[in-house]
């Protein structure tokens, strides 16, 4: 009986130890599951974080791609506008040189002109008192009456 007893008394023992192991290794499942949900829920807000940092750069990168071809396009803008400036500053700096160049010759031919005209009225001068000459010693001779065919001062005067 003492045998019996012994047995069951380490049946019943072992029996406790089983259910001992038993429940530790159910705690442990418990524990490691809730573990396991943990992280499960650290690796989806990691992911999600991931995600929104993803999409900040994304974002971020995005603008400043934007802000650049701003800038390009405002330099481009503002290169054009000096271009356009530098065109027009050629252009007004030909046309005065030209408007100069056609004055010039104007005021060359002006002066070709009025040189022409004097000339010209140099010559009708010097006709003139070449005529005045021959006229005033007609009148002398007229009046003395030297000359055959002489006319009057009257009639030279209306001639």
């Amino acid at each position: 009986a003492s045998h019996s007893a012994s047995a069951a008394a380490l049946e019943a023992r072992l029996k406790q130890e089983i259910a001992e192991a038993h429940e530790r290794g159910r705690q442990e499942h418990a524990q490691l599951l809730a573990r396991l949900q943990e992280v499960e829920e650290e690796k989806r807000r990691a992911t999600q974080l991931h995600a929104q940092e993803k999409s900040m750069l994304v974002e971020e990168h995005n603008n400043a791609v934007e802000l650049t071809k701003e800038q390009l396009r405002s330099e481009l803008s503002e290169i054009h506008q000096q271009q356009v400036k530098a065109q027009m500053a050629a252009q007004t700096a030909e046309h005065d040189r030209l408007l100069r160049a056609q004055l010039q010759a104007q005021a060359v031919e002006h002066e070709r002109l009025i040189l022409q005209q004097r000339d010209a009225a140099a010559e009708r001068i010097e006709a003139l008192e070449g005529e005045l000459t021959t006229l005033q010693g007609r009148l002398t001779q007229a009046s003395a009456g030297t000359e055959p065919g002489a006319v009057s001062a009257e009639e030279l005067k209306a001639q």
